[in-house]
């Protein structure tokens, strides 16, 4: 079977996605680093919940250059940060 209970194959009236509910320890996450120019947001840290543009990673500092959105929408500092405080965004 499936991680839905369906056993596969269809039989009856369409596909109905369900949905799992997962409980996850923080320490067993990782965030992930888009490209440069890519959307991130902050994780940890004091700007944490910000969200702003990954410019460059520097990786003999092992820290993400992000340039951190304000509240109006303008980027207007950059901040450097741990990897683990930053992580990629998506949208849909």
């Amino acid at each position: 079977g499936g991680l839905d209970g369906s056993e596969g194959g269809g039989g009856g009236g369409g596909d109905v996605a369900a949905r799992v509910l997962v409980t996850v320890d923080e320490r067993d996450l990782e965030t992930v680093l888009p490209a440069p120019g890519r959307p991130v947001r902050v994780v940890k840290g004091d700007s944490a919940g910000a969200t702003g543009e990954l410019r460059r990673v520097h990786e003999k500092r092992f820290l993400a250059e992000v340039a951190v959105d304000s509240a109006d929408g303008v980027r207007q500092r950059v901040e450097y940060l741990q990897y683990d405080e930053v992580c990629k965004v998506h949208r849909v």
